[in-house]
């Protein structure tokens, strides 16, 4: 079982550092499924893999830590989503002159317990970082999706990255009740 989670990690980073078309390749047991990967290849990309969590975060070209987005793993972990989710808000409520956390709804809420916000901070007046957060529970692992803007978004912005993380999901390849997508058939593109 170790063999596959590791499998599964190596997998995951190919697909993701990939990015130059969508990974269509299923392995057993639990997939993420980030649709919209490739969007990332232009983007810097740091790694980060050890006791059971792999963390992946792109810069986008020129933005430093500016703009990212960040895909963390946690192997054999359930997480209490709540009190995650409070932990992520507590820098915004203790630092932000005004703070707003707004649970949203996720298309793909279903089989794995899914908890998708956003949270808006202001300093004096002037809009600071922004951030959308997905997080799912799988039955083998947990998963949190982090888009975050320091400064300096547009709504247009906001709007292509709800659109991206709505896409978002993860199926179980020995589930019945969480399938993945079928895997498109090349001589069919």
């Amino acid at each position: 079982m170790l063999i596959c989670k590791r499998l599964f990690v190596l997998l995951l980073c190919f697909w993701l550092a990939a990015c130059a078309k969508p990974q269509t390749q299923r392995y057993e047991g639990e997939n993420l499924v980030l649709p919209y990967a490739k969007e990332l290849k232009s983007w810097q990309l740091f790694s980060k893999d050890e006791n059971g969590v792999r963390a992946s975060m792109w810069q986008k070209p020129g933005e430093k830590w500016v703009d990212t987005y960040a895909v963390t793993v946690q192997f054999n972990k359930t997480v209490d989503m709540q009190a995650q989710r409070e932990l992520m808000d507590k820098p915004g409520k203790e630092n932000c002159s005004k703070f707003s956390s707004t649970v949203l709804t996720h298309p793909y809420a279903g089989y794995f317990p899914t908890l998708y916000w956003e949270t808006a901070c202001q300093i004096n007046g002037q809009p600071g970082a922004r951030l959308i957060h997905l997080m799912i529970q799988g039955n083998t692992s947990f998963y949190h999706i982090q888009k975050v803007w320091k400064s300096g978004y547009q709504q247009e912005d906001l709007k292509t990255w709800r659109a991206r993380f709505e896409k978002t999901f993860v199926c179980d390849t020995l589930s019945n009740q969480a399938p993945c997508p079928q895997e498109p058939n090349p001589d069919n593109d």
